[in-house]
């Protein structure tokens, strides 16, 4: 048997499809196309599973970057935002995760779905921050205020 005919029989004893699969001898991925023969494979030798992720940076609103480990078919658009909360302190429904510029949307999508490759850059910014605001009578006012409000809109929200 190959690795992919190892993989097979791994999915279908245990359920993990065959592309989130990582197959390891000694710690060391199999390279593709290997027999177990090559692998010098004897009875009862362990192999191990791990999971195929990608790498994500995740860039924020106030400059920091956080590595995200995320598998392409399972790590959903959601999840990731569930990563990003004890990172940003942003909460997932306040956040808005860009790709080149780009807004992503559809919480329910994975890294696949959204044409996530290893490397990806995302930015993520509050779509609203609460900014206290001292008026002349030395009062503070809270106002909710937008990444991309210029002084005229934050004037009139004021």
């Amino acid at each position: 048997d190959d690795d992919d005919a190892i993989k097979q029989k791994v999915s279908d004893a245990s359920g993990l499809e065959v592309p989130r699969q990582v197959l390891k001898k000694d710690s060391e991925e199999v390279p593709q196309g290997q027999t177990a023969r090559d692998l010098g494979l004897k009875e009862g030798q362990p192999l191990e599973v791990s999971l195929f992720t990608i790498d994500i940076t995740l860039e924020d609103f106030n400059g920091g970057s956080h590595l995200l480990k995320c598998e392409p078919t399972a790590t959903t658009l959601g999840n990731i935002k569930e990563m990003a909360v004890p990172l940003t302190s942003v909460e997932k429904d306040n956040q808005v995760i860009k790709k080149g510029g780009s807004v992503l949307d559809g919480d329910d999508k994975t890294c696949q779905d959204l044409g996530l490759v290893h490397g990806d850059v995302l930015h993520l910014e509050p779509a609203l921050m609460k900014i206290p605001v001292t008026m002349p009578d030395s009062s503070v006012v809270e106002v909710m205020v937008a990444p991309d409000d210029d002084a005229d809109a934050i004037k009139q929200k004021v």
